[in-house]
């Protein structure tokens, strides 16, 4: 953080980035104020989309697969490329050939990825459209319909991140919405899935008489409704906390990430102080 001191005092402040004048090797290599824009302004955004990546990534670790493992390979593959192209490296911005590659790459994996989505998006429609039989079977579909869902949200964001490395690697000569292109079309598809699962679930709360507010989900077995006749408390699942908090965690809707990227159209400040550059956020 940076202050700014007037006649009366501090003027304003700011908070700085350090940039790592290491990685860019600035005073031997680059002899233009554009040059030594693109490339701090590439480095902060590599930061921060590096960062997120590393968080989708621990979130897919973290999801129950009930899905075959060629589906988590193709998800690891993709990640381990998509953290590859996020790691700043100055030569894939200065060299043009590698730029242009790191271009192609970004652009087979935002392909990869948004086919992975898709997969996710027909695997719940699929779950979520045939009649519900039983509880039983209700609660076995909700474990896999969370599976694909988390699936669904960190594919999604993946392709977030793609795309703001593609307006990385473009170095703004491609405007940030060009960028989202693939993103944008995929939000109304997701959302139409999530539609779908609110759907499903409004009839198992028909079916099963759930009260969301007293956590209450009726079991249909046959025992427990004979029980149920002479006990009312009976003839409620013991697993109804459970089934809600699932539906619940069901019908969130897509989080869309905030935008974390430095525009390269902004006016940027640039400071140098004791030989190091700092951008002012």
């Amino acid at each position: 953080r940076a202050t700014v001191m007037g006649k009366n005092g501090i003027a304003k402040n700011a908070n700085l980035y350090k940039v790592d004048t290491n990685k860019m090797r600035i005073a031997n290599n680059i002899s233009s104020v554009f040059n030594v824009t693109s490339l701090v302004v590439g480095q902060y955004n590599m930061v921060q989309i590096n960062n997120e990546l590393h968080s989708i990534n621990d979130n897919i670790q973290k999801i129950n697969d009930f899905n075959d493992s060629e589906y988590r390979s193709k998800i690891k593959s993709l990640m381990m490329d998509v953290m590859r192209l996020s790691e700043f490296k100055i030569e894939n911005l200065e060299n043009e050939s590698l730029r242009l590659q790191s271009i192609n790459s970004i652009q087979g994996d935002l392909k990869e990825a948004s086919q992975l989505l898709y997969q996710a998006n027909d695997a719940i429609n699929k779950k979520t459209s045939p009649k519900i039989k039983d509880l039983k079977e209700y609660r076995k579909k909700q474990k896999e319909i969370l599976s694909w869902k988390n699936y669904q949200q960190c594919l999604f964001t993946v392709i977030e991140k793609l795309s703001e490395l593609d307006y990385v690697y473009n170095k703004g000569d491609k405007s940030l919405d060009n960028s989202y292109y693939n993103r944008n079309k995929l939000i109304e598809d997701c959302n139409n899935v999530i539609e779908g699962i609110k759907k499903y679930n409004k009839k198992a709360e028909n079916k099963f008489e759930i009260d969301f507010e007293n956590n209450k989900v009726l079991d249909d077995r046959a025992h427990k409704i004979i029980l149920g006749i002479f006990d009312k408390k009976q003839k409620f699942s013991k697993k109804s906390k459970d089934i809600i908090n699932n539906i619940n965690e069901e019908e969130k809707p897509l989080i869309e990430a905030k935008n974390i990227i430095h525009d390269y159209d902004d006016n940027l400040d640039i400071i140098i102080y004791n030989g190091k550059y700092y951008l002012k956020k």
